[in-house]
């Protein structure tokens, strides 16, 4: 009976608990992943599920026509909300990289991709 118990005991402890350590993830995006939106578009916000401090962004014309120049600097507090403004995007496909550290100290990295049309 007390190994039964015990089990009961330790399942609920990890039921509990393992929701605590899921990590941030990407909630939101503006573009949207796989979005396509107008040329000149110059700000783009990341969205996060748990607070997180993005460290890193990169944003790249996979087409290789055009430079981006992303204007962030890397987050000094936690936070799930990160706009930042880019050159206006030309026509093409485009990529975000992202770097963020959890308040666990987990590094995450992840990418947003859309198009710009005409």
């Amino acid at each position: 009976m007390f190994i039964r118990t015990l089990a009961l005991v330790m399942f609920c402890l990890f039921i509990g608990t393992s929701h605590a350590y899921a990590h941030a993830k990407m909630s939101k995006s503006s573009p949207a992943q796989g979005a396509s939106v107008k040329a000149g578009l110059s700000e783009i916000q990341l969205g996060f599920s748990k607070p997180v401090r993005v460290m890193l962004v990169k944003v790249k014309n996979t087409d290789g026509k055009a430079d981006v120049r992303a204007e962030f600097k890397p987050s000094k507090v936690f936070k799930t909300k990160f706009p930042f403004t880019v050159t206006p995007l030309a026509v093409g496909a485009h990529v975000v990289n992202w770097t963020s550290i959890a308040k666990d100290g987990h590094v995450m990295e992840g990418e947003l991709l859309f198009k710009v049309v005409e």
